[in-house]
């Protein structure tokens, strides 16, 4: 018998609205980044700084993609049907 892959509908839509929020964010630092860089040539210390906060957004940005693509696939039933310990392994 094959196993249940169908994801519940609610699960998908806010695992995807999330995901893309997550991509948005990913979008708006880089222009934000790309200005910054147009903007502070002349002060290198400033630069590290703003690129030091850069790096740090779009590692945050990054996890939030991840948690949106997480959400849809730890609420698989064929996750949930080999017990409670592999949606939890999933989500440490």
């Amino acid at each position: 018998m094959l196993p249940n892959l169908r994801p519940d509908i609610v699960t998908l839509i806010f695992g995807g609205c999330v995901l893309l929020a997550g991509v948005v964010l990913q979008l708006f630092h880089r222009a934000a980044w790309l200005r910054e860089q147009i903007e502070f040539t002349s002060d290198p210390r400033e630069l590290r700084h703003f690129e030091s906060r850069y790096r740090r957004r779009r590692q945050t940005s990054g996890l939030i993609v991840l948690v949106g693509m997480l959400i849809p696939v730890v609420d698989l039933p064929v996750v949930w049907n080999r017990g409670p310990r592999a949606p939890t392994i999933l989500w440490c």
